[in-house]
């Protein structure tokens, strides 16, 4: 059974939309619009006893195991088709889940009246051995306060997970979505905007072809690659969105670099990339285990700026 949904769905604030921003390659989200004119549906679903649906207008039956068959292309660039993210063998179709369990990036709501941030509800931005530690600041900045963590054998007596929470696709180290036809229109400058999280280091999202490949991996040391050189974010982001950057300098080197609430990067040997495949969940040869969320990409010369506020009113969105 499939419940319609009749409440609103999506971004309704007057914040500029990640897809509104700069002209999009792709839009993938599996819970808000990202694009002001954006009115369809964000995803396909199959339940476990046959029924399909389309998100926002049908709601998925979560009581059963729920598969994402296609994950809509919300962008409109000219000369540039829409194309989804599918995937038709059921074997290989993520699984639908709704992110209720504790992890980086986590709402918590603090519960005990004489805890110093009681009533605020917080971001956790790293797990410890007996507790964790968490931003409460307005917007979020990713950074934690001294005074804000909580033990997790507190759960009920001085936190609790605020719910609902978003839906997450899940991949396994077997399934992915292919995005077909865009890849070609990849150049040397792009940014990709993101936001999942992997069990291990492991490709959320792959980029690739004869000669070149660009990968996205979430852990707690979220890595970053271009082809064979690897960068590294060394603070705790999984579960937060990032932003990808790959662009030429004045020394006509190529800059790559991943921002959280910090920056990391590298300068590599500048070569025309080729692309030719373009995945969520996998690379030219490894697959992805964790959740995905969203992404975009943009591409040509998207200035620090426009980088910066498509990255923070996708925080503002989520955190």
């Amino acid at each position: 059974m499939i419940a319609h949904h009749i409440g609103v769905q999506g971004d309704v604030s007057k914040s500029r939309l990640p897809a509104d921003a700069f002209p999009a390659v792709f839009a993938y989200s599996l819970n808000r619009k990202l694009r002001a004119g954006y009115n369809g549906n964000y995803f396909k679903f199959r339940q476990a006893d046959g029924t399909t649906g389309n998100y926002p207008a049908d709601t998925p039956d979560l009581g059963q195991k729920v598969y994402i068959e296609t994950i809509y292309d919300q962008k409109a660039r000219e000369g540039v088709e829409t194309q989804d993210a599918v995937q038709s063998n059921q074997s290989l179709q993520p699984e639908l889940t709704l992110g209720s369990t504790l992890s980086v990036g986590s709402k918590v709501r603090i519960i005990r009246s004489t805890h110093p941030w009681y009533g605020s509800v917080g971001v956790v931005v790293s797990l410890g051995e007996s507790g964790f530690a968490m931003d409460h600041s307005t917007p979020k900045d990713g950074i934690r306060e001294t005074d804000g963590g909580v033990t997790y054998t507190s759960e009920g007596t001085s936190w609790e997970l605020v719910s609902p929470d978003y839906y997450r696709a899940q991949f396994n180290n077997n399934e992915y979505l292919e995005v077909e036809n865009l890849a070609p229109y990849i150049g040397q400058n792009f940014t990709i905007t993101c936001l999942g999280k992997c069990s291990n280091i492991s490709p959320m999202l792959g980029i690739w072809g004869t000669s070149t490949e660009v990968t996205i991996e979430p852990s707690e040391i979220a890595r970053f690659t271009f082809d064979s050189t690897v960068g590294a974010l060394l603070e705790n982001s999984a579960g937060q969105p990032m932003s990808y950057y790959s662009g030429i300098s004045k020394q006509n080197n190529r800059i790559v670099s991943i921002t959280s609430s910090s920056t990391e990067g590298m300068t590599i040997p500048n070569a025309t990339p080729s692309f030719s495949d373009i995945s969520i969940g996998r690379s030219a040869s490894r697959k992805y285990k964790g959740y995905f969320v969203e992404a975009t990409m943009h591409l040509g010369d998207l200035t620090n700026i426009g980088r910066d506020q498509i990255l923070q009113t996708t925080r503002n969105y989520y955190l």
